[in-house]
């Protein structure tokens, strides 16, 4: 680890949060069939977390060379109704907001499932565009320990600072997204009918800032 990268595991309830997972739609902008997911945005201060107007997600396709991601606005479902009030959810922005020093911020907060031998992150090596960035796993579920690997690098180099590790659920990475990449391996199932992985991810500006304003640059020491 150094400054960038963080792993840390706030204290909640994991089946709080798991619950939020059940219903949320296939990723309709993704073609590979096998990944859910929903964003939102939220203020938070003061222990208090408000969410925002929904709004469509950028990403140029410098940043997400993905088909159908980098470069198109894509529209998702909102994150479920009222999980801003649970405890869970704002135990683990609390966590988060004191690890990055942003006592009051907007932020986005997107809901990703991936099933069966899916990959976690498609679109490989990459920097999201944010200021920063965390990933907060929700539930393993019959994978093996060689699933879902994750590794960062400082960016611009073959650095590497996390290095193919097992982020189990309830644990968080969080890194300055303008100083390093991550990525993560594909899900090997156990059983691929029930094979999944849920996380959370974490960004910061929200991304309406980035809509509207562009992407964070990056910063090469």
């Amino acid at each position: 680890m150094n400054d960038y990268v963080k792993i840390t595991k706030p204290e909640l309830d994991l089946d709080e949060l798991q619950e939020s997972f059940e219903n949320i739609p296939l990723d309709k902008h993704f073609k590979g069939g096998y990944r859910h997911r929903t964003q939102s945005r939220f203020s938070f201060e003061n222990g208090t977390i408000v969410r925002l107007e929904n709004v469509e997600l950028f990403q140029s396709s410098d940043i997400n060379r993905l088909e159908n991601y980098g470069g198109i606005r894509r529209d998702y479902n909102d994150l479920p109704e009222g999980i801003e009030e649970s405890a869970a959810f704002k135990a683990l922005i609390q966590h988060w907001a004191e690890g990055i020093d942003a006592p009051a911020f907007n932020f986005s907060a997107h809901q990703i499932r991936t099933l069966g031998a899916g990959e976690p992150v498609p679109e490989g090596r990459h920097r999201d565009g944010y200021e920063y960035v965390g990933v907060f796993v929700v539930d393993r579920h019959d994978i093996t320990d060689e699933s879902a690997l994750t590794s960062v690098w400082e960016i611009g180099t073959d650095k590497k600072i996390v290095d193919n590790i097992v982020l189990r659920p309830g644990e968080l990475v969080s890194f300055d997204d303008r100083r390093v990449i991550h990525d993560a391996s594909p899900l090997i199932p156990i059983d691929e009918s029930t094979a999944r992985r849920d996380v959370i991810i974490l960004t910061y500006p929200d991304h309406r800032e980035i809509l509207e304003h562009g992407e964070v640059p990056e910063i090469r020491n």
